[in-house]
Order: structure tokens, then sequence, then C-alpha cells
């Protein structure tokens, strides 16, 4: 298990950048950490732009975004999130659907601009 995170604070919201290979285990491992921090420093607005290789499949998608609001539990943090691969949007629709039913405040974007007008709204 590898990724990249990178973080870097914004006058309205943290930037998060993370990139490698994509799996359950990467996408558990850079959200676990990414709201750790969020814990730690008091950040409520987030922006994260994935750059992973490889997919997740429908089924490892609901097993991760299921999982956030465990993660987020206690905090008030809303979440864009920008997937550098557009060919992954229906996936992180999907995502984005589960997440929100279970009250993570979350929206999944394929534009970068779109992710962040709707961050700072």
């Amino acid at each position: 298990m590898s990724y990249i995170l990178e973080q870097e604070s914004k006058k309205d919201y943290t930037h998060f950048t993370v990139s490698g290979k994509d799996s359950v285990e990467v996408s558990l491992a850079y959200m676990r950490e990414i709201f750790e921090i969020c814990r730690e420093q008091k950040i409520t607005r987030v922006f994260i732009e994935e750059s992973l290789e490889g997919q997740l499949s429908p089924t490892q998608m609901f097993e991760v975004t299921s999982r956030f609001s465990e993660m987020t539990r206690g905090l008030s943090v809303r979440v864009a999130h920008y997937d550098t691969h557009a060919d992954h949007a229906q996936d992180n629709a999907f995502g984005e659907t589960v997440a929100r039913n279970r009250g993570v405040e979350l929206r999944t974007f394929s534009d970068e601009n779109s992710a962040l007008n709707w961050l700072l709204s």
C-alpha cells in the first residue's frame, strides 16, 4: 500500500492532493489520514484532488464510502472531491450517494472549478 498525500492550507479551505495506485486499503488510509488531520487542525472545508491510478469496483467503492461516516464522527467537515480521471465520474457519483446517505457532507466532481465553487458556497 503506497500513496502520496500532500496538504496545502488555503485562505478558506485545505487542499489535499493524493496520488499513487488505488485500492480499498489506499482509499481508506488516505481518507482516514485526511479526517485525522481535520480533527487535529480543526479543518472544516476540504478539497481533495485525487489522482490515483486504477479504479475501484462498485462493491469496493461501497465498502470504502460506507465507512466515511465512522471516520467523520464528531467532525463538522464539508468535502469536495475532484478526481482527475473523468472516466471515474459514474463510480464516484455512486460513492457520493453512499457517503451522503450516511450523513457525510461530500460531493464529487470531475471539474476542479465546480468543486471549489461548491465547497466555498
